[in-house]
Order: C-alpha cells, then structure tokens, then sequence
C-alpha cells in the first residue's frame, strides 16, 4: 500500500496540493519511480511532473467552471488556488 509523507510545516493549501500530487502519480503512473529515475538515470521526469501537476490542479479546482468573462487569474483566487499555478491549468 502506497504511503504519502507530509511535511507538517507545509502551510494548509501546500499539504493539500502535495496529498493531490502524490496522488496523481499513484493514479497516473503507478508503476514510475520519479525518485528512483531522477537519481539513477537520464530520463526527464518533466512531462510525468507536469501531468501531475495538472492532475493536482484539477483536483483541488473540482467541478468549479471558469465564468464567460473570468480571467484565470480571478478564476484561480475564486478557487483559492495561488495564481503562480496558473501554468498547470
């Protein structure tokens, strides 16, 4: 059974945002070793990081719709997600 570590001085959304990551990386890559890969070998792990990402993004988002005339920006505040994300949505 797969375990998730968490860092208790992580603020409450980072928790959240690390639980969702880790997460995605059980649901979309259950058989990669992202540690294993970064340190033993060439292998760019960026395109499973940024997957990840966006899975954990879409998670903490929800079944929230951006509105006609929301800018992500606003869009992203609505859903108390830090705008910085923005690249992952």
């Amino acid at each position: 059974m797969p375990i998730i570590h968490i860092n208790n001085k992580l603020d409450d959304f980072k928790t959240l945002y690390t639980i969702a990551h880790e997460l995605g990386h059980h649901v979309l890559h259950p058989q990669t070793n992202t540690p294993f890969l970064r340190r033993n070998t060439l292998f760019s792990i960026d395109k499973i990081e940024r997957g990840t990402n966006q899975f954990a993004l879409h998670l903490l988002i929800g079944d929230k719709k951006i509105e006609y005339d929301e800018t992500l920006t606003s869009f992203l505040l609505r859903c108390n997600i830090p705008t910085d994300l923005h690249i992952f949505y």
